[in-house]
């Protein structure tokens, strides 16, 4: 691709000059499925909007339990998410910020979950690894 790139388990933070974002997903989708011989959904944020996502948090006092699922797409603001109790989620744009007190591999707000209901792809990373990956992103000088 002719870009600097980091991967860091199933995150990938690279410089690109394409602006594109759709054609961009398509050849990282492209790239991977012919590396790797298998398909992978891919979701491309910029600095700015990890940024957005991590300074509007509307969880700020359960951050230990706080996962973000990232939409390839924004989705109707107003659209109303089902509440599985005792699981919380708040819908902001392309992500949906779930709070999962009894861990996330026990809640129904899963990426199937949003996918089928949004009809768009989904990723989820706790905020933990959210955090870690925008530190990566504002430090990471490429060289040339």
């Amino acid at each position: 691709m002719g870009s600097d790139y980091l991967i860091q388990s199933g995150n990938v933070i690279f410089k690109c000059t394409k602006t594109d974002r759709r054609q961009l997903t398509d050849i990282v989708e492209k790239q991977i499925k012919n590396y790797f011989g298998f398909d992978v959904p891919v979701i491309i944020k910029t600095k700015e909007e990890l940024k957005r996502i991590i300074e509007i948090n509307p969880f700020p006092e359960q951050t230990i339990s706080l996962y973000l699922t990232l939409l390839s797409d924004e989705v109707e603001p107003y659209t109303e998410i089902q509440h599985y109790l005792p699981d919380q989620s708040i819908l902001e744009k392309d992500v949906v910020y779930i709070v999962c007190p009894n861990g996330y591999g026990n809640t129904k707000l899963n990426n199937t979950f949003f996918e089928k209901k949004f009809k768009v792809k989904a990723t989820t990373r706790n905020w933990k690894t959210m955090n870690e990956i925008l530190k990566l992103a504002k430090n990471l000088i490429f060289k040339h």
